[in-house]
């Protein structure tokens, strides 16, 4: 680029510094892409030192710009069209050469012209147009001096089918960058859900512990999917989290963890009565301690269901664990470790022996409370009969609306009915006292 190429067009300054100048890097990917942004900068700012200010809102649209928009630019060439307006009295200067026209064309052959041809009134700011009836431009230069030209299109006008293969070049560009675009964002999106079927999407997160005995915990976790129910990546269905431990003068009980949950299910049951709940999956918890020694303790379990309603949910859940009260059992636990332990997570929630008798009873069974375990979920929930549902609240509450309309209009005309029927009355009363 030389002195008489515009440069804010490629660099946007970001202070106020007059001697700021743009990196490598900044100036490498100017090259690689720069989003279409004619109209949209202020072009009445007094200096290039001040800072750009791009209007975030366009509040015009051309074709051109919805044909080019959001679209990765290609390389361009320029050409200037300049004249040497230095006085016969002066030695040339670089000052004195002034741009009368600018020609761009892209890899796809399409070329623009700057200012346009004279039919038309549009002009960069050096230039101004002399009046709204002459067809020619003005400029003045650095001496007081006024000049006029007038840029015209000499070439021989087209037939028709020189205009058909125009407008197929056209369409053959527009149709490579529809394809450029494609390509860079690409088709792997998932399809919505069938009408039988819905899907839910969990991004939690195992936050921290807290209330323990202990500084060092991890916790295991696992997903049980009732009937109807499918995930598709099973090694979601199961994990173990980092260890962590709370600080050395930490003594506030918290054990951090911040470990990401992400799950995604799909629920396909069309063998389940309209009348029958649906059974949601549930995830378990096992809270474990690691000591000096390398033993491994059970501190608690929990469990919980997955929420049925989208959105945010912050989750406080108590543990438990199994005790044996014994004194064998105690010293045992407190010189040699070993905890006891369930031999199926599960049992912390409803076993399905329990859900297929329809009894539940843990009678005999020692535990103590150990600590909380705080866990962070968002639901997402798609289903083409959520929206039937929401369609159809909206179509109840609009003619609930109607109807509410309609007998509050029936009951002011009956109310003013009323009253002109009472008015009518003692009228015809004052009528007859009078006689």
């Amino acid at each position: 680029d030389d002195h008489f190429t515009d440069n804010e067009k490629f660099q946007r300054p970001s202070t106020t510094s007059p001697d700021e100048k743009p990196s490598f890097l900044a100036e490498r990917l100017m090259t690689v892409r720069r989003r279409h942004l004619e109209g949209q900068i202020d072009t009445t700012r007094p200096s290039r030192d001040s800072c750009g200010r791009i209007q975030p809102v366009a509040t015009w649209q051309t074709d051109t710009r919805l044909a080019v928009a959001h679209t990765t630019p290609t390389h361009c060439q320029y050409m200037y069209i300049m004249a040497d307006l230095t006085p016969n009295h002066l030695e040339p200067t670089a000052l004195d050469e002034y741009v009368l026209c600018s020609i761009k064309v892209d890899a796809n052959g399409v070329l623009m012209v700057q200012p346009d041809f004279n039919e038309q009134s549009n002009s960069p700011a050096v230039l101004t147009s002399s009046s709204a009836n002459s067809k020619s431009y003005l400029l003045q230069t650095r001496h007081q001096e006024l000049f006029e030209f007038s840029i015209q299109h000499v070439s021989e006008a087209g037939d028709r089918e020189s205009e058909e293969k125009e407008e197929e070049l056209m369409k053959e560009v527009y149709r490579r960058r529809t394809d450029m675009v494609s390509s860079s964002v690409g088709d792997d999106f998932c399809q919505p859900p069938s009408s039988d079927s819905a899907r839910v999407v969990v991004l939690g997160e195992i936050v921290s512990a807290e209330r323990f005995d202990v500084r060092s915990l991890y916790i295991h976790y696992l997903i049980e999917l009732p009937e109807g129910w499918y995930v598709t990546d099973s090694s979601s269905l199961s994990g173990t989290t980092q260890l962590g431990s709370t600080g050395f003068w930490d003594w506030s009980g918290i054990v951090p963890f911040a470990f990401p949950l992400e799950m995604e299910f799909t629920y396909c049951d069309l063998a389940r009565p309209p009348d029958q709940l649906v059974q949601w999956p549930e995830i378990f918890f096992e809270i474990r301690s690691l000591d000096y020694w390398r033993r491994q303790h059970v501190e608690g379990y929990t469990s919980t269901r997955i929420p049925d309603t989208p959105g945010m949910h912050q989750l406080e859940l108590l543990s438990w664990r199994p005790v044996n009260y014994s004194t064998r059992s105690l010293m045992q636990e407190f010189f040699i470790g070993g905890t006891l332990q369930l031999d199926d997570i599960k049992y912390t929630g409803v076993l399905q022996s329990s859900k297929e008798s329809g009894k539940l009873s843990r009678y005999g069974f020692q535990t103590v409370s150990s600590g909380q375990l705080n866990v962070r979920m968002s639901c997402i929930h798609q289903s083409c009969t959520i929206q039937e549902r929401q369609k159809q609240r909206r179509i109840q509450k609009m003619a609930q609306e109607s109807r509410t309309s309609v007998a509050a209009t029936s009951t002011s005309l009956l109310g003013v009915m009323e009253a002109f029927q009472r008015a009518r009355k003692r009228m015809q009363e004052t009528r007859r006292g009078l006689r």
